[in-house]
């Protein structure tokens, strides 16, 4: 069998109209119950997340339609007709609807008929997960196009009323067209890892086959709480497991490929938190300023940081042709891993 590598074709993203400054967040914010922080402020917000603003979705601002545009524009950049799509891999934590998968609502709209589609949940992890799982499709063979998608709408599943973990979020959708590439050389690698021990550092409680998404439990009459349908998180062991994580992975398979820092021309992170990335940065020794970041502006948007950092760093011309990329990622289950890939 022969094998292939693969590249990155086109990227695209999307972002819901409404942006939400820090300012508009903690007027919204004062008139909800819940716990306020000492000093809560938009300058409070920025110093402990590096965020000034998100994007929030509005009613039909939903995952498939925001990978809808998103998708379309990275095929545009390939030059990839939707009937070339052989797959479609969408990354969510908040899809469409438990039944059925994202990935269909988005192949209905490209008119992507030719092309399998499935979802891919490894929260904020998700889109890197997909992007090896594309990759292994396209190298060994039995793909030549993929579409993958990091798409949330993490604001359908955020409590609000926890203005600690409620500043940090953002939705939106970033697409990447992965296509085969017959020089092995270029050939992106993937560590990939998880540590269910983890599981209870990020979680929604409610919603699966556990416990139900809200009201009655008819099983055993027991009572679903508003807040255990969103999302609840221990953000100081978040905080310490995601730094120490990424920065492991990362040497890791720096030292199996025979590279250093100094042969990374960008890191394109999961971008959950800039205090993260800071520590993430003084660990490895590559400079912030080698960091393609977009969280000031964007927000955490999942599985979505990832996908929309690469469109953006691709647009303005920082990301070249021969630049060698690092991707660390780190996401509730908890999932993680990295990725080192040449661009062409």
């Amino acid at each position: 069998m022969k094998l292939y590598s693969s590249r990155i074709a086109g990227t695209g993203s999307a972002f819901p109209e409404r942006v939400v400054t820090n300012e508009e967040l903690c007027r919204w914010l004062e008139n909800l119950p819940g716990e306020v922080p000492e000093n809560f402020s938009p300058d409070w917000i920025f110093e402990r997340t590096g965020i000034k603003t998100r994007h929030l979705a509005r009613s039909g601002e939903t995952v498939s339609e925001l990978a809808f545009l998103a998708s379309v524009r990275a095929l545009s950049k390939a030059g990839i007709l939707d009937k070339d799509i052989d797959g479609i891999l969408v990354a969510t934590c908040t899809p469409e609807q438990p039944l059925p998968a994202s990935a269909t609502f988005l192949q209905m709209k490209l008119g992507a008929t030719r092309a399998f589609a499935l979802d891919v949940n490894a929260a904020c992890s998700g889109f890197q997960h997909a992007w090896a799982l594309a990759h292994a499709m396209v190298a060994s063979g039995q793909a030549k196009n993929m579409l993958v998608v990091g798409a949330d709408v993490l604001s359908s599943v955020t409590d609000y009323t926890d203005r600690k973990s409620a500043i940090l979020f953002g939705d939106g959708a970033g697409a990447v067209v992965i296509t085969r590439d017959e020089n092995l050389e270029n050939a992106p690698r993937f560590s990939l890892s998880a540590d269910g021990r983890e599981w209870d550092l990020f979680q929604v409680p409610a919603g699966g086959s556990a416990k139900p998404a809200f009201g009655i439990d008819p099983r055993d009459k027991a009572e679903i709480s508003y807040s255990q349908t969103r999302m609840q998180m221990k953000g100081t062991e978040i905080f310490k497991s995601s730094v120490r994580t990424m920065v492991d992975l990362s040497a890791k398979l720096l030292t199996e490929l025979g590279l250093s820092v100094s042969d990374i021309d960008f890191v394109v992170p999961h971008q959950a938190n800039l205090r993260i990335l800071e520590a993430v940065a003084r660990k490895t020794q590559i400079p912030l300023a080698k960091f393609i970041l977009n969280i000031e502006t964007r927000g955490n948007t999942s599985a979505a940081t990832v996908p929309t950092a690469l469109d953006e760093g691709f647009r303005s011309g920082r990301i070249l042709p021969g630049h060698r990329i690092l991707v660390p990622v780190f996401g509730a289950g908890t999932t993680s891993g990295v990725t080192i890939a040449r661009i062409s």
